[in-house]
């Protein structure tokens, strides 16, 4: 080895290397039991909770309606990571958890466009993955992805991460719509029950995710956003039961005010701006929130 000297000593990193090959169910279905062995195989391994997995190393998946969704662990450093089956080569979106990773940070050199022979788009990122030997024992970390993808009729100028929000600018006219676990603004925002996404969709030339969880038992629920700032938000909501609001970003303790259907509802933020409150079911109710004053 052309580094170090005669004292240098690789025993300790080489101690940290992690095996990244055949998971104990694939060497089991190649009648390999290794169940009853010491065997240390950290993965990959990869659950699929939407789209379709085809092969655990490397890990490749086949998206479902533009979109898929898995749990992976194995492995160190980085990873190929390849998802099938998407219907146009523009902007991938990569999530770990609520975690955006921003691709575009090095020019788009987290990630490669390949055309399949069935006409769909093949996304290859450069994902990163941990396994550890913390106190002496090995623990490798979950990874929850979601792949998505937007689609606009203009041209996808920018994408840009700023306080775990994502913006996007769009240059020319057209429609822009994507899948995301997060609502858009200015965008109308569709979710089904049986999806962990939002379908969202918007003309305007720029938009970005706000920091807003909404939940309820309905089968689908509707919401149209017109703005959201740490002054208050507008937003027209249908959904057939009672949603319960929780967010972020707004004033530090703070009470606001929301206005909807002839009916007022005031709500304090607490130190961090976070807040809750539950709107009514029903049909294009809109409401608009501003701030009151200081809380007290």
């Amino acid at each position: 080895m052309p580094y170090g000297d005669d004292a240098s000593s690789y025993i300790e990193p080489m101690q940290e290397a992690v095996r990244c090959g055949l998971s104990h169910q694939e060497l089991a279905d190649a009648g390999i039991d290794t169940s009853g062995t010491n065997l240390k195989i950290f993965g990959p391994e990869v659950h699929v909770s939407h789209g379709e997995l085809i092969r655990d190393l490397p890990p490749i998946i086949r998206a479902k309606d533009n979109w898929a969704a898995f749990n992976y662990k194995g492995g160190h450093n980085k990873i190929s990571l390849v998802v099938k089956g998407f219907s146009s080569y523009k902007l991938p979106l990569l999530r770990d958890g609520s975690e955006f990773i921003d691709l575009q940070v090095l020019g788009g050199d987290g990630y490669q466009v390949v055309k399949d022979k069935d006409g769909n788009y093949c996304f290859v990122f450069a994902a990163g993955a941990r396994t550890t030997r913390a106190g002496g024992k090995w623990k490798t970390e979950t990874h929850s992805f979601i792949v998505t993808e937007a689609v606009s009729k203009g041209n996808i100028k920018s994408v840009k991460s700023l306080n775990g929000e994502v913006k996007l600018k769009i240059s020319g006219k057209g429609m822009t719509k994507l899948k995301s676990p997060r609502i858009w603004c200015p965008a109308n925002n569709l979710k089904n029950a049986k999806e962990s996404v939002y379908t969202s969709e918007f003309n305007s030339n720029e938009a970005e995710t706000i920091p807003v969880e909404l939940t309820t038992d309905a089968d689908s629920l509707l919401c149209n956003v017109n703005s959201y700032s740490s002054q208050g938000f507008q937003m027209t909501i249908s959904c057939s039961k009672n949603i319960l609001f929780r967010g972020s970003g707004l004033n530090p303790d703070s009470e606001y005010l929301i206005k909807m259907e002839g009916k007022e509802l005031k709500f304090n933020t607490n130190e961090l701006g976070e807040y809750q409150f539950t709107a009514p079911a029903g049909k294009n109710i809109t409401l608009k929130c501003s701030t009151e004053r200081k809380a007290e």
